[in-house]
């Protein structure tokens, strides 16, 4: 039986909660797209630490989506809060 490659592409949710990507460590697959729910009442960013992608502004109560289509760096920011750290890691 073939597979279907597209039917494996998710996509992954991160709540931004109490200045704090939720989870913190993500496994994602190169296809997969992410989107980061602010729940926090000041903007964040979720920026690569090597500035291979950024959502940009994520204002209170708004949720931005990036598509990983190939592997891109993985250590991530908050460009506003530099303490908030995350990671993709891809399988």
């Amino acid at each position: 039986m073939t597979s279907n490659a597209d039917s494996s592409i998710k996509d992954h949710l991160v709540e931004i909660s109490g200045a704090a990507f939720l989870p913190a460590k993500l496994l994602i697959k190169v296809g997969d797209s992410v989107t980061w729910i602010n729940k926090d009442i000041v903007p964040h960013t979720a920026t690569a630490v090597d500035g291979s992608w950024d959502t940009g502004f994520i204002g209170s109560g708004e949720e931005r989506r990036v598509v990983f289509d190939g592997e891109k760096g993985s250590a991530y920011i908050c460009t506003y809060h530099p303490s908030m750290t995350a990671v993709l890691e891809f399988d």
